[in-house]
């Protein structure tokens, strides 16, 4: 019985760290350029398989408490021309939609838009 307690009392400090920890771990990792891009870049080829059309981001920068900045946005219609195209949109997410009510911004803005 002790060693059955002993197993139980270490799975439930294991899961208890693994919840405390995992989202620390994902927002150092979100923290690194490299990484922010690359999740970008697979986020955009979705996008565009799943809207049938190209879309595309430059960069990505995510910063502290929810600002990010995509630079070089570019979105297309169904006739392969130019929907949209922004140098910069800078925009507070307070959330990031991840149970599936999408994104909402509560601030944004274009730069270099056409």
């Amino acid at each position: 019985m002790h060693k059955v307690i002993k197993i139980s009392g270490k799975i439930l400090l294991s899961a208890i760290l693994f919840v405390l920890l995992a989202p620390l771990v994902l927002s150092l990792l979100l923290a690194v350029p490299a990484i922010q891009n690359f999740a970008v870049d697979r986020a955009a080829r979705m996008l565009s398989r799943r809207l049938e059309t190209t879309v595309a981001v430059g960069r990505v920068d995510v910063r502290f408490a929810g600002r990010i900045r995509l630079e070089d946005l570019y979105g297309e219609d169904y006739q392969k021309d130019t929907l949209l195209y922004a140098r910069r949109l800078d925009a507070f997410l307070p959330r990031l939609g991840l149970n599936g009510s999408g994104l909402r911004f509560t601030e944004a803005s274009l730069e270099g838009a056409k």
